[in-house]
């Protein structure tokens, strides 16, 4: 995808410089020197170019974060992966007679209670974190338009409109979101008997040398939701080329020898294609820290429907000053990258325009 934010100064800087031709136009104030009611018969076509300034277009990300339970990969001193996060409890081997194990291990001594019982801790946190309603405003862009006049009255005149225009947007985010937890806690209890201690913390019991034992299967379960238990820290950035049509009728109200006002609406359509990344890093305290990036382009065409508004001030009988705003509802865009979301929000955007005309 390319990019071409550099073509809306374009604009600015052409009626700039076409200052000095406006100084050659015939004087406005006075009759004769413009006349516009002994000129000719109305030019039919109008063709405009117009500066586009975009507004009240959010962009929202959606299904932050993800911590999957066991993400950081721990090993036994004989290979075997940690099945909690502060320990382990494994089988010693198939055909175990006895519901007892020496292959365990745990991390704190927090985690005993007594000589009796002792907890095992596992905890993830889904990928639902969202951060919302990100601005580029305003968004800079061009219009060209053309109008086709069809009927002509004293009072008014209207035709027919069709304007193509081209936005870019650029939205960027580095909020810290926060996620919440899931903590699945099994306790195990111990062999009764006279004299059992449970070795200090930490404890890494072998499953080729045979030690204290523990009851193989938990005792009781519980798990508890930790609503800030997570931190998600990170970027996502989401850029967009918007290339934007549409069609409709229109009818124009002279409100004085010069100025008129405009109203119009109809069909819209929009062409976005955007690239969207991010980069996080999603961290629970005692548990460690995950990270996720992806980067990815996509691409859609949005309908939809738009009003304007459009004021005209006549420089001569060929050239005009305009300047006008539209109402889009081209509904939402959302580009997804590995279960990650970027939504854009067009169901209410505005557009202002300012630039010339130019009647043949």
């Amino acid at each position: 995808m390319k990019h071409i934010p550099s073509a809306s100064l374009v604009i600015p800087f052409a009626l700039l410089m076409s200052l000095p031709a406006w100084a050659q136009f015939p004087a406005l104030d006075t009759a004769s020197s413009l006349n516009l009611d002994s000129s000719p018969a109305p030019s039919p076509n109008h063709f405009g170019l117009s500066y586009r300034l975009g507004f009240n277009v959010p962009v929202s990300f959606a299904h932050l974060g993800g911590f999957p339970a066991l993400s950081i990969a721990r090993y036994t001193p004989d290979g075997d992966r940690y099945n909690y996060d502060n320990g382990y409890v494994l089988p010693i081997g198939r055909g175990n007679p006895t519901p007892y194990s020496y292959y365990w291990g745990y991390d704190n001594a927090s985690q005993v209670s007594g000589n009796s019982t002792i907890v095992m801790q596992r905890s993830s946190s889904a990928a639902t974190a969202s951060s919302n309603d990100h601005y580029d405003t305003p968004m800079s862009g061009f219009e060209l338009s053309y109008n086709r006049e069809l009927v002509h009255r004293d009072s008014w005149r209207g035709g027919l409109e069709g304007a193509f225009g081209y936005t870019y947007v650029s939205v960027h985010d580095a909020a810290t979101q926060p996620a919440s937890v899931t903590r699945v806690n099994d306790t195990y209890s111990f062999p009764a008997g006279n004299g059992f201690t449970v070795p200090a913390a930490p404890y890494t019991g072998r499953k080729s040398s045979p030690g204290a034992l523990i009851v193989a299967s938990p005792r009781s379960s519980t798990t508890d939701i930790l609503p800030d238990g997570a931190s998600i820290n990170g970027t996502r950035n989401f850029n967009a080329d918007l290339f934007s049509f549409r069609w409709g009728p229109y009818v124009e109200f002279p409100l004085n020898e010069r100025i008129a006002f405009a109203l119009s609406g109809g069909f819209a359509l929009m062409y976005v294609d955007s690239e969207f990344n991010y980069h996080e890093t999603v961290t629970i305290p005692g548990s460690g820290s995950v990270g996720h990036q992806a980067s990815g382009s996509a691409n859609e065409w949005l309908p939809g429907g738009y009003i304007a508004g459009r004021f005209s001030v006549a420089l001569s009988h060929s050239w005009a000053l305009i300047a006008g705003a539209q109402v889009e509802d081209l509904g939402r865009f959302t580009q997804t990258l590995n279960s990650k979301q970027a939504t854009m929000d067009l169901s209410k955007s505005i557009f202002v325009t300012v630039g010339l005309s130019y009647s043949f």
